[in-house]
Protein backbone atom coordinates (compact mmCIF):
# COMPACT_ATOMS: atom_id res chain seq x y z
CA UNK A 1 0.00 0.00 0.00
CA UNK A 2 1.25 3.10 -1.01
CA UNK A 3 0.04 6.93 -0.11
CA UNK A 4 -0.29 8.93 -3.13
CA UNK A 5 -0.83 11.95 -1.58
CA UNK A 6 -1.50 14.20 1.89
CA UNK A 7 -3.59 17.39 2.48
CA UNK A 8 -4.19 18.45 6.25
CA UNK A 9 -6.55 21.07 6.76
CA UNK A 10 -7.55 22.99 10.17
CA UNK A 11 -9.87 25.44 10.41
CA UNK A 12 -10.47 27.76 12.78
CA UNK A 13 -13.47 27.08 14.72
CA UNK A 14 -13.31 31.10 16.74
CA UNK A 15 -14.21 32.29 13.61
CA UNK A 16 -17.68 30.50 13.60
CA UNK A 17 -18.37 31.09 17.23
CA UNK A 18 -18.09 27.65 18.49
CA UNK A 19 -15.98 26.75 21.24
CA UNK A 20 -12.85 24.60 21.01
CA UNK A 21 -14.30 21.72 23.34
CA UNK A 22 -17.46 20.99 21.14
CA UNK A 23 -17.37 18.01 19.23
CA UNK A 24 -17.79 18.18 15.11
CA UNK A 25 -20.39 15.64 14.12
CA UNK A 26 -20.36 14.32 10.46
CA UNK A 27 -23.69 14.01 9.68
CA UNK A 28 -24.35 13.33 6.05
CA UNK A 29 -22.40 12.41 2.41
CA UNK A 30 -24.19 13.44 -1.20
CA UNK A 31 -22.73 12.21 -4.27
CA UNK A 32 -23.04 14.29 -7.61
CA UNK A 33 -22.18 13.13 -10.84
CA UNK A 34 -20.83 16.18 -12.98
CA UNK A 35 -19.53 17.22 -16.33
CA UNK A 36 -16.04 17.39 -15.23
CA UNK A 37 -15.76 14.61 -12.71
CA UNK A 38 -17.74 13.65 -9.60
CA UNK A 39 -18.43 15.63 -6.46
CA UNK A 40 -18.67 14.30 -2.95
CA UNK A 41 -20.31 16.58 -0.93
CA UNK A 42 -19.78 15.40 3.18
CA UNK A 43 -21.57 17.82 5.74
CA UNK A 44 -20.15 18.14 9.17
CA UNK A 45 -22.30 20.17 12.15
CA UNK A 46 -19.52 22.75 12.12
CA UNK A 47 -15.88 23.77 10.86
CA UNK A 48 -14.41 20.33 9.39
CA UNK A 49 -10.50 20.05 10.55
CA UNK A 50 -9.45 16.92 8.05
CA UNK A 51 -6.66 15.38 6.64
CA UNK A 52 -7.25 13.31 3.03
CA UNK A 53 -4.47 10.66 1.92
CA UNK A 54 -4.99 9.11 -1.40
CA UNK A 55 -3.87 5.46 -1.29
CA UNK A 56 -3.61 2.38 -3.71
CA UNK A 57 -3.84 -1.57 -3.26
CA UNK A 58 -7.12 -0.78 -4.09
CA UNK A 59 -7.42 2.93 -4.86
CA UNK A 60 -9.27 5.09 -2.08
CA UNK A 61 -9.46 8.83 -1.03
CA UNK A 62 -9.28 8.59 2.68
CA UNK A 63 -10.41 11.52 4.67
CA UNK A 64 -9.85 11.55 8.52
CA UNK A 65 -11.97 14.51 10.51
CA UNK A 66 -10.37 15.44 13.91
CA UNK A 67 -12.48 16.09 17.09
CA UNK A 68 -15.35 14.40 15.11
CA UNK A 69 -18.32 11.97 15.82
CA UNK A 70 -19.22 10.10 13.07
CA UNK A 71 -23.20 10.00 12.51
CA UNK A 72 -23.78 8.98 9.18
CA UNK A 73 -24.57 5.52 7.80
CA UNK A 74 -22.42 2.40 8.85
CA UNK A 75 -22.41 0.34 6.06
CA UNK A 76 -20.61 0.85 2.77
CA UNK A 77 -22.78 2.75 0.25
CA UNK A 78 -22.56 1.48 -3.22
CA UNK A 79 -22.15 4.48 -5.79
CA UNK A 80 -20.85 3.03 -9.19
CA UNK A 81 -20.68 6.52 -11.06
CA UNK A 82 -16.95 6.45 -12.27
CA UNK A 83 -14.25 6.97 -10.89
CA UNK A 84 -16.24 5.80 -7.60
CA UNK A 85 -17.39 2.43 -6.14
CA UNK A 86 -18.29 3.10 -2.75
CA UNK A 87 -18.34 5.32 0.13
CA UNK A 88 -17.98 3.48 3.81
CA UNK A 89 -17.23 5.16 6.85
CA UNK A 90 -17.00 4.69 10.72
CA UNK A 91 -15.92 6.16 14.26
CA UNK A 92 -11.96 5.44 13.25
CA UNK A 93 -11.01 6.25 16.94
CA UNK A 94 -12.52 8.09 19.96
CA UNK A 95 -12.06 11.61 18.69
CA UNK A 96 -11.74 10.70 14.76
CA UNK A 97 -14.12 10.19 12.16
CA UNK A 98 -13.15 8.51 8.83
CA UNK A 99 -14.68 8.33 5.34
CA UNK A 100 -13.48 6.04 2.97
CA UNK A 101 -14.10 6.91 -0.59
CA UNK A 102 -13.17 3.72 -2.91
CA UNK A 103 -12.16 4.41 -6.40
CA UNK A 104 -11.89 1.87 -9.75
CA UNK A 105 -8.36 3.76 -10.57
CA UNK A 106 -6.30 6.57 -9.45
CA UNK A 107 -8.00 10.40 -10.42
CA UNK A 108 -7.15 13.60 -9.41
CA UNK A 109 -8.66 15.26 -6.79
CA UNK A 110 -9.11 18.44 -4.63
CA UNK A 111 -11.16 18.87 -1.06
CA UNK A 112 -12.40 22.43 -0.25
CA UNK A 113 -13.30 22.90 3.03
CA UNK A 114 -16.43 25.55 4.36
CA UNK A 115 -18.06 26.14 7.50
CA UNK A 116 -19.92 22.91 7.24
CA UNK A 117 -17.84 20.77 5.67
CA UNK A 118 -15.97 19.38 2.90
CA UNK A 119 -16.19 18.90 -0.33
CA UNK A 120 -14.40 16.52 -2.41
CA UNK A 121 -13.77 17.27 -6.31
CA UNK A 122 -12.85 13.75 -8.14
CA UNK A 123 -11.01 13.86 -11.89
CA UNK A 124 -12.66 14.27 -14.65
CA UNK A 125 -14.65 10.95 -15.61
CA UNK A 126 -15.27 9.11 -19.17
CA UNK A 127 -17.03 12.12 -21.45
CA UNK A 128 -20.36 10.70 -23.08
CA UNK A 129 -22.04 11.46 -26.15
CA UNK A 130 -24.82 14.10 -25.90
CA UNK A 131 -28.23 12.66 -25.84
CA UNK A 132 -29.20 11.56 -29.29
CA UNK A 133 -25.77 12.46 -30.73
CA UNK A 134 -23.78 8.86 -31.91
CA UNK A 135 -20.19 8.21 -31.54
CA UNK A 136 -18.62 7.67 -34.82
CA UNK A 137 -15.46 5.85 -35.05
CA UNK A 138 -12.47 7.62 -36.36
CA UNK A 139 -12.31 6.47 -40.31
CA UNK A 140 -9.23 3.46 -40.97
CA UNK A 141 -6.13 5.07 -42.97
CA UNK A 142 -6.63 3.36 -46.12
CA UNK A 143 -4.30 0.55 -47.09
CA UNK A 144 -1.68 1.27 -49.16
CA UNK A 145 -1.82 -0.10 -52.75
CA UNK A 146 0.63 -2.76 -53.13
CA UNK A 147 3.35 -2.24 -55.68
CA UNK A 148 2.84 -4.75 -58.04
CA UNK A 149 0.14 -5.09 -60.49
CA UNK A 150 -1.26 -8.74 -61.64
CA UNK A 151 -0.70 -8.81 -65.29
CA UNK A 152 -2.17 -12.54 -65.95
CA UNK A 153 -2.03 -15.81 -64.73
CA UNK A 154 -1.44 -19.62 -66.86
CA UNK A 155 -2.38 -22.54 -64.66
CA UNK A 156 -0.48 -25.81 -65.87
CA UNK A 157 -0.43 -29.04 -64.20
CA UNK A 158 2.98 -29.25 -63.72
CA UNK A 159 3.34 -25.23 -62.38
CA UNK A 160 1.26 -22.37 -62.63
CA UNK A 161 2.97 -19.06 -63.85
CA UNK A 162 2.06 -15.42 -62.69
CA UNK A 163 2.73 -12.19 -64.83
CA UNK A 164 2.99 -9.62 -61.77
CA UNK A 165 4.55 -5.90 -63.37
CA UNK A 166 5.87 -3.30 -61.12
CA UNK A 167 3.82 -0.61 -60.51
CA UNK A 168 6.06 1.65 -61.24
CA UNK A 169 7.84 0.91 -64.53
CA UNK A 170 5.02 -1.20 -65.71
CA UNK A 171 7.99 -4.37 -66.38
CA UNK A 172 5.96 -7.21 -65.97
CA UNK A 173 8.02 -10.51 -64.96
CA UNK A 174 7.23 -14.12 -64.85
CA UNK A 175 6.94 -15.63 -60.93
CA UNK A 176 5.82 -19.09 -60.08
CA UNK A 177 5.06 -20.63 -56.24
CA UNK A 178 7.98 -20.11 -54.39
CA UNK A 179 9.40 -17.46 -56.09
CA UNK A 180 10.71 -14.15 -54.08
CA UNK A 181 9.15 -10.78 -55.38
CA UNK A 182 10.45 -7.64 -53.24
CA UNK A 183 10.66 -8.61 -49.82
CA UNK A 184 8.23 -11.59 -50.35
CA UNK A 185 7.41 -14.41 -52.29
CA UNK A 186 4.61 -16.10 -54.27
CA UNK A 187 2.33 -18.57 -52.18
CA UNK A 188 -0.18 -19.19 -54.22
CA UNK A 189 -1.02 -18.57 -58.18
CA UNK A 190 -4.76 -19.23 -58.97
CA UNK A 191 -6.79 -17.84 -62.32
CA UNK A 192 -6.67 -14.33 -61.60
CA UNK A 193 -5.84 -14.04 -58.08
CA UNK A 194 -2.14 -14.31 -56.80
CA UNK A 195 -1.45 -14.38 -53.03
CA UNK A 196 2.31 -12.60 -51.83
CA UNK A 197 3.36 -13.91 -48.60
CA UNK A 198 5.18 -10.48 -47.11
CA UNK A 199 6.25 -9.69 -43.36
CA UNK A 200 3.88 -7.13 -43.19
CA UNK A 201 0.82 -10.06 -43.98
CA UNK A 202 -0.61 -11.80 -46.97
CA UNK A 203 -1.30 -9.17 -50.43
CA UNK A 204 -3.58 -10.40 -52.59
CA UNK A 205 -3.24 -9.22 -56.10
CA UNK A 206 -6.28 -9.96 -58.76
CA UNK A 207 -6.89 -8.67 -62.16
CA UNK A 208 -8.80 -5.66 -62.88
CA UNK A 209 -12.04 -6.65 -64.60
CA UNK A 210 -11.97 -5.50 -68.03
CA UNK A 211 -15.27 -3.95 -69.25
CA UNK A 212 -17.89 -5.09 -72.00
CA UNK A 213 -16.68 -4.79 -75.55
CA UNK A 214 -19.03 -3.40 -77.26
CA UNK A 215 -20.06 -4.41 -80.59
CA UNK A 216 -20.25 -2.06 -83.23
CA UNK A 217 -23.92 -1.12 -84.74
CA UNK A 218 -24.12 -2.47 -88.68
Amino acid sequence: MAVLGLVLALWPRAAAGETADAPVELIDVTVQSRSDGVRVDVKTSGPPRYRSELMDGPYRLVLDFEDTLYHWTVGPLAIDIDPVKTIRGGQFRANVARLVIELTREVPYRVEAHPRGVRVLLGAGRASAPPGEARVPPAEAPKPAPPWRLAGTVLRAEGSTAYIADAATSQVKSYRVGDAIGDGVVETIEERHVVLGTPRGPVELRMEELPPARVPRR
